[in-house]
């Protein structure tokens, strides 16, 4: 009941409302044509005929504006109805436009024009358009789309409109002379019942298919074939009252199809693009909740602006306690704070950064190690607007793995811990995994040997000869031994092959262990060996230790005669007699160096050296030594610093103490920089030793350099030789003096920065107590 009552009033309110629109409009014309019948003679006609033609044209152009629209419009609506209602006021804008160029005050259209010319024009463009509006009813969005497209409506407009010209001109006396159009005559007023019929009849079925379909369009359609109903009745009596009449209903109708075919498409897509979305945003609200990894994102000064469920579980705070608070602040240590900005600034600039394992800190302050995903966020414009994080704990993986990488390693420095070379075989005697040990003895890398038959890689053989041992292991089924001779490393070995067995009594592995025996049996040829080295090595220090007289005495005599030449004590010399002997001195200078440093190797090889074993200051001693070098270091701007116990005393000997110190100190001023530097001796009492350094800030020495210091004529570089001069006798020597006293010597260096020489001496000389 109630429901009828609504639709009751609804009904009432239309019917109100049209008739509303209705007398409005009629009044409007009614008063506008009662004001020009009023007006002056002379302005009278003007004015109606240019209303006239106002009124006639704006039909026109609604008529041609449906047309555009609905043809336009119909590749995105796809709407039958309005696209044959478009097709429909195209020929009733042609229409309406031949009944306009029909008047007696136009140029003649085909035939001579006239008032009943151009009422026949009216009723025809009225009686077409009842027709196909009632047509219209029975057409839907989707009616017959092979025959109502736009080729086939705009053929059948162009049909119809040749065929109303054609029926004008070829019966244009009979239609114009015997039927009167321009008046209420027999024949308007059965023409406009029939209309009228037409009209009424469409509206209604309008209507009833507005009941059902609710489609709010049909409602302005309506309104438009009642208010056309209403021109049709009053236009031969109140011209302007019509005129006004058809363009209300011409535009109601097009409201009607502008909703049906550019408002209803646009609703549809809008309302499915919101559903679209609202389901997207709730399966990715559901995602995101719902995921086990913590889902973070912020925007681009590090505020957060979301935090999922998961993030809530695995740092602590809730999203109400994060949101728009800085991440780096509440989850980031601060020393990965630089890492995080240098990832963050990298992802702003449109990369994803994968797999980042760090560690991030949870509310109470523990921490945990995550794997993270950044990525930006971008917005329609493709601009980033932020960053999205998915956060992993991997705290548990990261102890397992660590867990396991310790078990594996104690597992293989287990395995290589043995003395003896192991490998492990597969049941086809390829080697699967092998200790350092034999990579160490034979230089093979572990790497090579992997996947290779054994009997090929360790003894030559061909892979399946039956003297392998393996193969001999397999036929006896039980342990190998045997020993083997490995003539290209040449190493000797002894060999045991041991099967291993699964449940089912099949060989899965072997192991293969191989004792280096080559020790036990170089031993006896080894001690014969050295016994003859020792022997000649003592021997040529005796020789050289005797034979100091007679390469020195000559050597002394051809740069002592040498120098009288140059004193020009017999003589005067040539310039180029004057550089040959002092190229003579130079080379004899220098080998004499060397052969003193020879000697005095050979003398401390030999035990020729006699030590006299003296207390003697240790500040006066470093003093002469700065005397002897001060020269060469000013010239080189070096600059010498001291920091010495001037109390410090040490019983040792004098000139081999002199000689240690002079070695390191021009050693330290020799390998200084170009632009000169600075060398520090320090001498401190230590314990019951004197500990005396050399620092310098020279060249340094390579780490690799470090261990050829020390061996007798090494240069740790053939550059530096060239450069510096030297035989790589001076360390050696002094080494073995300072071994000489009881004392050790070590060296700390860093290349390109420098070096530091230090030896110990006792305070109290072990000689002595000895």
């Amino acid at each position: 009941m109630k429901k009828l009552l609504v639709v009751e009033n609804d009904n009432v309110k239309h019917m109100l409302k049209l008739l509303t629109i209705v007398v409005s409009v009629f009044l409007i014309g009614y008063f506008i044509e009662e004001a020009i019948d009023i007006s002056a003679t002379n302005i009278k006609d003007s004015i109606e005929a240019y209303l006239e033609i106002s009124t006639e044209l704006i039909p026109v152009f609604v008529s041609f504006s449906i047309f555009a629209m609905t043809w336009y419009q119909y590749n995105k609506s796809r709407d039958n109805h309005s696209l044959f209602m478009g097709g429909a006021f195209l020929i009733i804008g042609f229409l309406i436009l031949f009944h306009m160029f029909s008047y007696p005050f136009m140029p003649d259209l085909i035939t001579p024009n006239s008032y009943n010319k151009a009422a026949f024009f009216f009723i025809e463009s009225r009686l077409v358009l009842a027709i196909l509006l009632l047509a219209s009813v029975y057409i839907y969005k989707d009616t017959l789309p092979k025959l109502i497209n736009r080729g086939v409506l705009l053929s059948f407009a162009i049909a119809l409109l040749v065929l109303s010209l054609a029926f004008v001109l070829l019966y244009n006396k009979y239609l114009f002379t015997e039927y009167n159009f321009n008046s209420f005559s027999n024949i308007t007023v059965f023409l406009l019942s029939i209309i009228s019929a037409i009209i009424l009849y469409a509206s209604y079925l309008y209507a009833k298919r507005f009941k059902e379909t609710g489609q709010k369009d049909l409602i302005f359609l309506i309104y438009g074939s009642i208010i056309l109903l209403f021109s049709n009745l009053v236009y031969f009596s109140f011209e302007f009252s019509g005129h006004f009449l058809l363009i209300t209903g011409f535009f109601f109708m097009h409201l009607a199809l502008y909703r049906s075919c550019v408002e209803l498409p646009y609703e549809k897509l809008a309302l499915a693009e919101d559903k679209l979305r609202v389901a997207a945003e709730e399966k990715y609200y559901n995602l995101f909740d719902n995921a086990n990894d913590a889902i973070i994102t912020t925007d681009l000064e590090d505020r957060i602006t979301s935090w999922n469920k998961a993030a809530e579980r695995l740092f602590g705070w809730t999203e109400h306690e994060v949101m728009g608070k800085m991440l780096s602040s509440l989850l980031v240590p601060e020393y990965l704070r630089t890492e995080r900005e240098q990832i963050v600034n990298n992802a702003l600039t449109g990369r994803i950064y994968t797999g980042i394992e760090t560690v991030r800190l949870r509310k109470d302050g523990t921490k945990m190690d995550v794997s993270i995903t950044i990525s930006p966020m971008l917005n329609a414009d493709n601009e980033v607007i932020g960053l999205s994080g998915i956060i992993r704990d991997i705290t548990e993986r990261k102890r397992s793995d660590e867990a396991l990488k310790i078990a594996l390693k104690n597992w293989q420095n287990t395995f290589n811990a043995i003395s003896d070379s192991v490998f492990i075989l597969d049941s086809e005697g390829r080697i699967v995994q092998s200790n350092s040990v034999y990579e160490r003895m034979s230089g093979i890398n572990t790497e090579d040997l992997i996947g290779n038959n054994c009997c090929k890689i360790l003894y030559g053989t061909a892979e399946f000869v039956e003297d392998c041992p393996f193969r001999r292991m397999k036929q006896i089924g039980m342990r190998e031994s045997f020993e083997f001779e490995d003539k290209e490393h040449k190493l000797w070995f002894q060999v045991t092959i041991d099967p291993v067995y699964n449940e089912s009594g099949e060989l899965i592995n072997a192991v293969h262990i191989m004792h280096d025996a080559t020790e036990l049996k170089k031993i006896e040829d080894t001690r014969y060996e050295n016994i003859k080295l020792v022997l000649a090595n003592k021997a040529k220090s005796d020789f050289l230790a005797h034979m100091s007289h007679e390469l020195r005495t000559p050597l002394n005599s051809i740069i002592g005669f040498s120098e009288l030449l140059v004193q020009k004590a017999i003589g005067e010399l040539n310039k180029k007699q004057e550089h040959y002997i002092n190229n003579i001195i130079t080379s004899g200078i220098h080998l004499l160096a060397i052969i003193n440093d020879i000697l005095d190797l050979s003398k401390v090889e030999a035990g020729k050296i006699e030590m006299v074993i003296e207390k003697i200051s240790v500040s006066e001693n470093i003093d002469d030594a700065v005397n002897l070098v001060k020269e060469r270091a000013m010239k080189h701007n070096i600059v010498i610093n001291k920091d010495i116990d001037s109390q410090l005393e040490i019983e040792a000997d004098r000139l081999r103490l002199k000689q240690i110190l002079f070695n390191l100190l021009s050693n330290a001023v020799k390998f200084s920089k170009p632009e000169g530097g600075t060398v520090t001796i320090t001498a401190k009492k230590e314990d019951d030793m004197v500990r005396i350094s050399f620092s310098d800030t020279g060249i340094g020495i390579r780490e690799k350099d470090m261990k050829k210091l020390f061996i007798e004529f090494e240069q740790i570089d053939s550059s530096l030789s060239k450069k510096y001069g030297g035989t790589g006798l001076g360390l050696a020597i002094t080494k073995k003096l300072v071994d000489l006293h009881g004392g050790k010597i070590r060296v700390e260096s860093k290349y390109g920065e420098g070096s530091t020489f230090t030896f110990l001496m006792p305070i109290v000389s072990k000689k002595e107590e000895n």
